[in-house]
Protein backbone atom coordinates (compact mmCIF):
# COMPACT_ATOMS: atom_id res chain seq x y z
CA UNK A 1 0.00 0.00 0.00
CA UNK A 2 2.77 2.44 -0.42
CA UNK A 3 2.37 4.21 -3.92
CA UNK A 4 1.11 7.23 -4.36
CA UNK A 5 -2.18 7.05 -5.56
CA UNK A 6 -4.44 3.94 -3.75
CA UNK A 7 -7.89 3.49 -5.76
CA UNK A 8 -11.02 2.01 -3.76
CA UNK A 9 -14.02 1.45 -5.62
CA UNK A 10 -15.89 4.79 -5.43
CA UNK A 11 -12.89 7.32 -4.51
CA UNK A 12 -9.52 7.05 -5.06
CA UNK A 13 -6.58 8.47 -1.98
CA UNK A 14 -3.79 10.07 -3.52
CA UNK A 15 -0.95 10.23 -0.82
CA UNK A 16 2.13 12.00 -2.87
CA UNK A 17 2.75 14.51 0.45
CA UNK A 18 1.29 12.71 3.37
CA UNK A 19 4.10 11.74 5.78
CA UNK A 20 1.99 8.72 6.36
CA UNK A 21 0.22 6.00 3.82
CA UNK A 22 -2.78 4.24 3.58
CA UNK A 23 -2.63 1.03 5.60
CA UNK A 24 -4.65 -1.91 6.03
CA UNK A 25 -4.75 -1.59 9.77
CA UNK A 26 -6.18 2.09 9.12
CA UNK A 27 -8.50 0.76 6.10
CA UNK A 28 -9.75 -1.94 8.55
CA UNK A 29 -10.46 0.70 11.19
CA UNK A 30 -12.26 3.11 8.66
CA UNK A 31 -14.58 0.32 7.59
CA UNK A 32 -15.59 -1.12 10.86
CA UNK A 33 -16.62 2.45 11.95
CA UNK A 34 -18.21 3.39 9.38
CA UNK A 35 -20.20 0.00 9.74
CA UNK A 36 -21.17 0.10 12.98
CA UNK A 37 -22.62 4.22 12.68
CA UNK A 38 -24.23 2.98 9.48
CA UNK A 39 -26.39 0.30 11.88
CA UNK A 40 -26.25 2.24 15.56
CA UNK A 41 -25.98 5.89 14.64
CA UNK A 42 -27.88 6.33 11.45
CA UNK A 43 -29.25 9.63 12.99
CA UNK A 44 -25.61 11.08 13.19
CA UNK A 45 -25.30 14.14 11.19
CA UNK A 46 -21.89 15.76 12.12
CA UNK A 47 -18.30 14.01 12.55
CA UNK A 48 -14.87 15.16 13.58
CA UNK A 49 -11.93 13.70 12.03
CA UNK A 50 -9.03 14.09 14.35
CA UNK A 51 -5.55 14.28 12.59
CA UNK A 52 -7.39 13.28 9.18
CA UNK A 53 -3.69 12.52 7.28
CA UNK A 54 -5.07 11.58 3.95
CA UNK A 55 -8.69 12.26 4.58
CA UNK A 56 -8.98 7.87 4.60
CA UNK A 57 -10.90 7.74 7.22
CA UNK A 58 -13.41 10.51 6.28
CA UNK A 59 -14.12 9.33 2.48
CA UNK A 60 -14.56 5.46 3.82
CA UNK A 61 -17.50 7.27 6.79
CA UNK A 62 -19.07 9.51 3.69
CA UNK A 63 -19.39 6.43 1.17
CA UNK A 64 -22.06 4.95 4.29
CA UNK A 65 -23.74 7.42 5.93
CA UNK A 66 -24.84 10.93 5.23
CA UNK A 67 -22.91 12.79 8.00
CA UNK A 68 -21.51 16.67 7.44
CA UNK A 69 -17.69 15.87 8.64
CA UNK A 70 -14.96 18.32 9.60
CA UNK A 71 -11.86 17.34 8.86
CA UNK A 72 -8.55 18.88 10.69
CA UNK A 73 -5.18 18.60 10.00
CA UNK A 74 -1.92 20.11 11.11
CA UNK A 75 0.87 18.81 8.90
CA UNK A 76 0.50 21.09 5.88
CA UNK A 77 1.85 18.29 3.18
CA UNK A 78 -1.05 15.75 4.32
CA UNK A 79 -3.28 18.75 4.16
CA UNK A 80 -2.50 19.06 0.65
CA UNK A 81 -3.21 15.95 -0.22
CA UNK A 82 -6.41 15.23 1.92
CA UNK A 83 -7.86 18.60 -0.04
CA UNK A 84 -7.28 16.80 -3.23
CA UNK A 85 -8.70 13.61 -2.09
CA UNK A 86 -12.02 15.29 -0.94
CA UNK A 87 -12.02 17.80 -3.91
CA UNK A 88 -11.82 14.84 -6.31
CA UNK A 89 -14.67 12.61 -4.61
CA UNK A 90 -18.42 12.09 -4.41
CA UNK A 91 -18.83 13.62 -1.58
CA UNK A 92 -16.74 17.17 -1.40
CA UNK A 93 -20.03 18.98 -0.17
CA UNK A 94 -20.14 17.17 2.95
CA UNK A 95 -16.70 17.63 3.87
CA UNK A 96 -14.40 20.42 4.91
CA UNK A 97 -11.28 20.32 5.60
CA UNK A 98 -9.34 22.94 8.58
CA UNK A 99 -5.74 23.94 8.80
CA UNK A 100 -5.99 23.62 12.25
CA UNK A 101 -5.09 21.50 15.39
CA UNK A 102 -7.62 20.07 17.13
CA UNK A 103 -7.60 22.29 20.12
CA UNK A 104 -8.82 25.56 18.47
CA UNK A 105 -11.93 23.22 17.73
CA UNK A 106 -12.16 22.02 21.65
CA UNK A 107 -12.41 26.08 22.31
CA UNK A 108 -15.20 26.53 19.91
CA UNK A 109 -18.25 26.95 22.62
CA UNK A 110 -21.13 25.30 21.67
CA UNK A 111 -19.44 23.31 18.44
CA UNK A 112 -20.67 19.87 19.64
CA UNK A 113 -19.93 16.69 17.35
CA UNK A 114 -22.22 13.34 17.39
CA UNK A 115 -19.25 11.43 16.40
CA UNK A 116 -15.67 11.79 16.70
CA UNK A 117 -12.89 9.22 14.82
CA UNK A 118 -8.97 9.44 15.63
CA UNK A 119 -6.35 7.19 14.40
CA UNK A 120 -3.62 9.09 16.14
CA UNK A 121 -0.08 8.89 16.63
CA UNK A 122 2.02 5.54 17.06
CA UNK A 123 5.23 4.85 19.42
CA UNK A 124 4.99 7.20 22.21
CA UNK A 125 8.11 5.46 23.44
CA UNK A 126 10.17 5.29 20.53
CA UNK A 127 12.83 7.62 19.36
CA UNK A 128 12.35 10.37 17.55
CA UNK A 129 12.46 9.52 13.62
CA UNK A 130 14.93 12.04 11.69
CA UNK A 131 11.95 14.00 9.90
CA UNK A 132 9.69 16.20 11.44
CA UNK A 133 6.83 15.24 9.32
CA UNK A 134 7.39 11.45 10.95
CA UNK A 135 7.04 13.10 14.47
CA UNK A 136 3.93 14.87 13.72
CA UNK A 137 2.39 11.44 12.46
CA UNK A 138 4.00 8.88 14.58
CA UNK A 139 4.88 10.59 18.14
CA UNK A 140 2.75 12.05 20.85
CA UNK A 141 4.52 15.42 20.70
CA UNK A 142 1.60 17.66 19.38
CA UNK A 143 -1.09 15.56 20.87
CA UNK A 144 -0.89 13.01 23.84
CA UNK A 145 -3.33 10.54 24.30
CA UNK A 146 -4.82 12.20 27.57
CA UNK A 147 -5.33 15.42 25.78
CA UNK A 148 -6.97 14.01 22.76
CA UNK A 149 -9.25 11.99 24.93
CA UNK A 150 -9.88 15.40 26.67
CA UNK A 151 -11.08 16.94 23.59
CA UNK A 152 -12.50 14.34 22.14
CA UNK A 153 -14.79 14.26 25.32
CA UNK A 154 -15.18 18.52 25.21
CA UNK A 155 -16.40 18.22 21.72
CA UNK A 156 -18.94 15.29 22.04
CA UNK A 157 -22.52 15.74 22.30
CA UNK A 158 -24.59 14.06 25.15
CA UNK A 159 -25.31 11.11 23.27
CA UNK A 160 -21.68 10.78 20.86
CA UNK A 161 -19.66 8.16 20.49
CA UNK A 162 -15.63 8.38 19.79
CA UNK A 163 -14.04 6.33 17.33
CA UNK A 164 -10.20 5.29 18.47
CA UNK A 165 -7.63 3.14 16.39
CA UNK A 166 -4.38 2.40 19.55
CA UNK A 167 -1.55 -0.33 19.35
CA UNK A 168 -3.42 -3.06 21.44
CA UNK A 169 -0.44 -2.74 24.21
CA UNK A 170 -2.05 0.71 25.45
CA UNK A 171 -5.35 -0.55 26.09
CA UNK A 172 -4.86 -0.17 29.76
CA UNK A 173 -3.49 3.05 29.63
CA UNK A 174 -6.33 3.88 27.52
CA UNK A 175 -9.06 2.45 30.30
CA UNK A 176 -7.68 4.49 32.91
CA UNK A 177 -7.43 7.92 30.91
CA UNK A 178 -11.40 7.51 29.85
CA UNK A 179 -12.26 6.65 33.68
CA UNK A 180 -10.73 9.81 34.51
CA UNK A 181 -13.13 11.44 31.90
CA UNK A 182 -16.21 9.05 32.91
CA UNK A 183 -16.20 7.94 29.32
CA UNK A 184 -17.17 4.08 28.83
CA UNK A 185 -16.13 1.58 26.22
CA UNK A 186 -18.89 0.50 24.44
CA UNK A 187 -17.58 -1.96 21.44
CA UNK A 188 -13.53 -2.87 21.41
CA UNK A 189 -12.67 -4.99 18.87
CA UNK A 190 -8.89 -6.65 18.91
CA UNK A 191 -6.78 -7.27 15.48
CA UNK A 192 -4.59 -9.49 14.69
CA UNK A 193 -2.67 -10.22 11.80
CA UNK A 194 -3.83 -14.38 11.75
CA UNK A 195 -4.78 -16.59 14.55
CA UNK A 196 -1.19 -17.29 15.00
CA UNK A 197 0.01 -13.39 15.48
CA UNK A 198 -0.81 -11.97 18.86
CA UNK A 199 -2.78 -8.98 18.89
CA UNK A 200 -1.49 -5.53 17.82
CA UNK A 201 -4.62 -3.26 17.24
CA UNK A 202 -7.29 -2.11 19.13
CA UNK A 203 -10.46 -0.32 17.46
CA UNK A 204 -12.71 1.47 20.53
CA UNK A 205 -16.04 2.61 19.84
CA UNK A 206 -16.17 5.03 23.14
CA UNK A 207 -19.49 6.71 24.48
CA UNK A 208 -20.23 8.79 27.36
CA UNK A 209 -23.01 7.26 28.88
CA UNK A 210 -22.31 3.35 29.94
CA UNK A 211 -24.48 0.46 28.63
CA UNK A 212 -23.81 -2.06 31.03
CA UNK A 213 -21.09 -5.31 29.23
CA UNK A 214 -18.53 -4.13 26.50
CA UNK A 215 -19.40 -5.55 23.34
CA UNK A 216 -15.83 -7.31 22.93
CA UNK A 217 -14.90 -8.43 19.16
CA UNK A 218 -11.87 -10.68 17.54
CA UNK A 219 -10.80 -10.09 14.09
CA UNK A 220 -7.95 -12.01 12.21
CA UNK A 221 -7.36 -9.93 8.85
CA UNK A 222 -6.11 -13.29 7.26
CA UNK A 223 -6.73 -16.96 7.91
CA UNK A 224 -3.04 -17.94 6.66
CA UNK A 225 -0.10 -16.04 4.91
CA UNK A 226 -3.00 -15.57 1.16
CA UNK A 227 -6.16 -15.29 2.13
CA UNK A 228 -8.60 -12.59 3.91
CA UNK A 229 -10.51 -13.58 6.65
CA UNK A 230 -14.26 -13.74 6.00
CA UNK A 231 -14.39 -10.86 8.74
CA UNK A 232 -12.21 -8.58 6.65
CA UNK A 233 -13.62 -9.17 3.38
CA UNK A 234 -17.23 -8.50 5.04
CA UNK A 235 -16.41 -5.19 6.01
CA UNK A 236 -13.83 -3.81 3.62
CA UNK A 237 -15.82 -5.81 0.39
CA UNK A 238 -17.71 -2.08 -0.18
CA UNK A 239 -14.11 -0.74 -0.59
CA UNK A 240 -11.52 -2.81 -1.77
CA UNK A 241 -11.61 -3.34 -5.55
CA UNK A 242 -10.03 -7.11 -5.43
CA UNK A 243 -13.08 -8.01 -3.20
Amino acid sequence: MGSNIFHFKVFSVRQNHAPMKVCTDSCLFGAWAANYIKIFSAGASKLLDIGTGTGLLSLMIAQQTKVQVSAVEIDEEALHDARYNFEHSPWQARIKIYHSPVQNFAEVPKKKFDLVICNPPFFSKSLNSPKEEKNLSKHENNLPLETLIVHAKELLNEQGLFFLLLPADRDKELRKLIAVQNLFIKEVVTIHQTQSHTAFRKFYCIGTSTTGAINEQTIFIKTNKENYSPEFIDLLKPYYLAL
